[in-house]
């Protein structure tokens, strides 16, 4: 799973660099912790950010829905995921 995660960052990344960048925290059973930083466009919603890297994972067979998310004093966000084997959604 650790490799589906890292290639579903690295696209993330790749596509939304120039607004946000999403950094592996940890992954434990059944939960994924993930780093984003950027300046964010507000407009479109914080939360849309990250809901992004969701359908990411999904592609690669992975079902992530954000379990919390809180923000650092830096003005990032650590987003926690809960996980589910089986694909989008």
């Amino acid at each position: 799973m650790r490799d589906a995660v890292l290639s579903a960052i690295r696209e993330y990344n790749r596509y939304h660099g120039r607004e946000a960048i999403a950094e592996l925290e940890g992954i434990s059973e059944g939960h994924l912790s993930i780093r984003f930083r950027g300046p964010f466009c507000e407009s479109c919603g914080v939360r849309d950010w990250f809901e992004d890297l969701a359908i990411e994972l999904g592609r690669r067979g992975i079902r992530a829905s954000i379990e919390g998310i809180a923000e650092g004093a830096d003005g990032s966000f650590s987003v926690r995921f809960a996980l589910r084997a089986g694909g989008p959604g």
